[in-house]
């Protein structure tokens, strides 16, 4: 039961992506003026987190990740796997957040580039 303990609480904290308060509040601002990002389906990354580390399959960044990132992928993935079916309790809601993340971290990045050729 520790170990299931555990588990859950590091998998709970390992993926997250967090923003400071200004880009929260450049987020809100660009969303505000209508722009938004959708690089990522949260719906998709959910309905693919049915399948132990589908959901962080397609919710996850464009970009190759580095090899910590893919550490945790593989750790979480794996134990997504080992608690199967339990893991969809947590892995569908945190492959929505999380790709809904990735989308605000895009949308920040196009407007950062944006402002860097003005």
């Amino acid at each position: 039961m520790k170990l299931m303990t555990l588990t859950f609480i590091f998998l709970s904290c390992c993926s997250c992506i967090t923003f400071t308060a200004e880009e929260n509040a450049k987020i809100k601002e660009l969303q505000e003026q209508g722009k938004t990002c959708t690089a990522k389906s949260p719906t998709k990354a959910a309905l693919f987190a049915i399948l132990p580390g589908g959901g962080l399959y397609v919710a996850g960044g464009k970009d190759r990740p580095s090899k910590q990132q893919e550490d945790v992928i593989a750790y979480v993935s794996f134990a997504n796997w080992a608690t199967w079916p339990v893991s969809m309790l947590w892995a569908i809601p945190q492959s929505y957040i999380d790709a809904e993340r990735v989308n605000n971290k895009e949308l920040l990045l196009q407007n950062q580039d944006l402002l860097n050729h003005l």
